[in-house]
């Protein structure tokens, strides 16, 4: 399996971002420079094993939450993107989001990506 069925730089992200780390904190943390992070995030670089297993330790995660084919990343974070209060009267279930994942991955990332215009304005 290559990285690219896995996209295992964008679960890496989605990871990093569920523990509100830094991406220059994380690289800082990895000993890689930042620029080198979000090329892996963005999946337009490999990660080697020694790398990978290290995330892995940092991120507090096990090998297999990031070479997993089914996107438990997008779910997780769609999940912490309906928690907020904004969502709350629409009672969103596990269930449903997981199901929003597996049969419409595109919707998912456009919500995570409302989801971060959101909260860019609020800052803002």
């Amino acid at each position: 399996m290559s990285q690219i069925d896995l996209k295992i730089g964008p679960k890496i992200k989605a990871f990093r971002r569920q523990l509100g780390l830094q991406a220059n904190k994380l690289a800082e943390d990895l000993s890689i420079s930042p620029s080198y992070l979000n090329l892996i995030e963005s999946g337009k670089r490999k990660i080697d094993g020694d790398l990978l297993l290290n995330v892995c330790e940092k991120l507090n995660i096990e090998l297999s939450d990031l070479t997993s084919k089914t996107d438990l990343n997008l779910q997780n974070t769609i999940s912490e993107i309906l928690d907020d209060s904004l969502f709350e009267d629409l009672d969103i279930l596990g269930p449903e989001v997981k199901d929003l994942v597996s049969t419409n991955p595109k919707i998912g990332k456009a919500i995570v990506r409302l989801g971060d215009i959101l909260k860019k304005k609020i800052m803002n």
